[in-house]
């Protein structure tokens, strides 16, 4: 079919490629699956305060309850902070061009550790933000992150370890980038949530990559997550055990919201069947394409029954998603997409024990493609206005297939 292939061409080379996680989950192969990681981008070039420099700061603090806070404004501004062992706070605010900010926030991970904070505010064309913690942070005592910048070209890269509860927020206004990555596989992981939000700019990228028990892009209501407003906005989510470090039990829970034209979203999850996943996509605007590839899901009830929700208002719109369970019970599987506007495209691809899809289309030549593996399947497809075709293939026993064009 011509709108199968025109979905593979729009999707093919989406992905951030060198920039996510070793393995990922086996139906992912079809969306340019992740390479080995390296560090997102190198931390800000920073060293020793030459002359001739506006402005530079450095701290380097070692022992417990060190707290830091650096205020510069004008161009040239360069900040480093380093904080080692037990409670840690930095806070960095900078007004001005080429500004660039390194905090480091590092210590052993013991019960008797409490969390770091990390807080960077940057106005300005060419900012950078390069924050790292590693073995910070217990229950009761989390860590976090928060970036907010404005302005045109920043960037804002967290790479968080080896530590319980992490939580990231990132604000952002103009054209710029998001990077965070938390990998918990070091010490079993517990929770590691991530907000984004980027506005007011064409051409933004968020790159979100978790490793733990219990991953989060947007809370567990679904409020948050990846929020992108403006023109050529990109969203990556990739989410599981991607190093066959993990206990067994993990939830992952991920929402984008893009409102704008050309945006490009692709959430990746996988875990170990023993563990809920769910995620949540929203798109407004034109050319929209949205990817979700989910594999080794377990659990019942999810947004009841609903693992994978996509809606999509605007013309020219692509829904791609590939739905893996290999858990029974009632209601462990479900795909929802609702598709409104002219050109709409959805291609579902569901293997469950026990699954439901459900496909909405309003507006002229929408094309749904679904195939369903399993026992005890069930689809609805509901196509309005002229010009609809559904192609649906089922296999296996007790199967439904309810079609009203």
């Amino acid at each position: 079919m011509i709108a199968t292939s025109k979905a593979k061409a729009v999707l093919a080379g989406a992905s951030f490629g060198a920039l996510a996680l070793v393995g990922a989950p086996a139906m992912a192969q079809s969306v340019s699956p992740p390479t080995t990681p390296t560090a997102p981008a190198p931390a800000p070039s920073i060293s020793d305060c030459g002359p001739g420099v506006n402005n530079c700061s450095i701290v380097d603090q070692s022992g417990t309850g060190q707290q830091a806070t650096l205020n510069q404004t004008g161009n040239g501004n360069i900040s480093n902070i380093e904080q080692a062992v037990s409670a840690r706070t930095a806070n960095v605010t900078q007004s001005g061009d080429f500004n660039a900010v390194d905090i480091d926030q590092i210590g052993t991970y013991s019960g008797g550790s409490t969390g770091s904070e990390a807080n960077v505010s940057q106005s300005g064309t060419n900012a950078d933000a390069f924050i790292l913690q590693d073995g910070t942070g217990i229950a009761g005592f989390p860590s976090s992150v928060t970036v907010t910048q404005t302005g045109d070209g920043a960037s804002a890269i967290v790479r968080q370890f080896n530590t319980r509860n992490y939580g990231v927020g990132v604000i952002q206004n103009g054209a710029n980038s998001a990077i965070v990555q938390q990998d918990l596989s070091g010490i079993g992981g517990l929770d590691s949530g991530v907000g984004v939000r980027q506005s007011g700019g064409d051409g933004n990228t968020a790159l979100v990559l978790q490793n733990s028990s219990n991953s989060r892009v947007g809370s567990s209501n679904g409020n948050g997550g990846v929020t992108q407003t403006g023109n050529g906005n990109n969203s990556e989510v990739y989410q599981g055990d991607f190093t066959g470090q993990m206990s067994t039990g993990r939830f992952l829970n991920a929402r984008t919201d893009q409102t704008g034209d050309n945006n490009d979203s692709i959430i990746i999850q996988g875990n170990d069947n023993s563990g809920n996943i769910r995620a949540r996509l929203t798109q407004t605007g034109n050319d929209n394409v949205s990817s979700i590839v989910q594999s080794g899901t377990g659990g019942n009830n999810v947004f009841n029954g609903v693992q994978v929700n996509v809606e999509q208002v605007g013309s020219r719109n692509i829904s791609r998603v590939e739905y893996e369970n290999l858990a029974g019970g009632a209601n462990a599987s479900g795909v929802n997409v609702v598709q409104s506007n002219d050109d709409n495209e959805s291609l579902v691809s569901l293997s469950a024990e026990l699954g439901v899809a459900e496909i909405t289309q309003s507006g002229a030549d929408n094309f749904s493609d679904l195939t369903q593996t399993g026992v005890g399947n069930s689809a609805t497809v509901t196509q309005g206005t002229d010009g609809n075709t559904s192609n649906a293939i089922q296999s296996g026993t007790n199967n439904v297939i309810n079609v009203t064009q």
